[in-house]
């Protein structure tokens, strides 16, 4: 199912992984815990916090990773347009 929705939708621009931030966050975690980051996450990109699980500490790094690199959370990446109806539709 992957494979055919990155046919159909193509892959997204998200920027590589940075050691260094990963390095600072795991720093974080083990000084004040998963929910510091979460919490950050959820001032900086609510969308993204909403769908996560709180205690998933790769997808939340990786959400705070793309805000500090490109400046824009990564639902901004994630969210596709689409015109249906004179209707705009945003999904992920």
């Amino acid at each position: 199912m992957l494979y055919f929705k990155a046919l159909r939708d193509g892959i997204n621009k998200l920027p590589p992984a940075n050691l260094k931030l990963r390095t600072k966050f795991n720093i974080d975690i083990n000084k004040y815990g998963i929910s510091f980051l979460y919490d950050k996450l959820k001032l900086l990109d609510p969308v993204t916090a909403n769908r996560l699980n709180p205690q998933d500490k790769q997808r939340i790094q990786r959400a705070l990773e793309v805000i500090e690199i490109t400046g824009k959370p990564i639902s901004f990446f994630l969210i596709k347009i689409m015109c249906y109806k004179n209707y705009l539709i945003a999904y992920y």
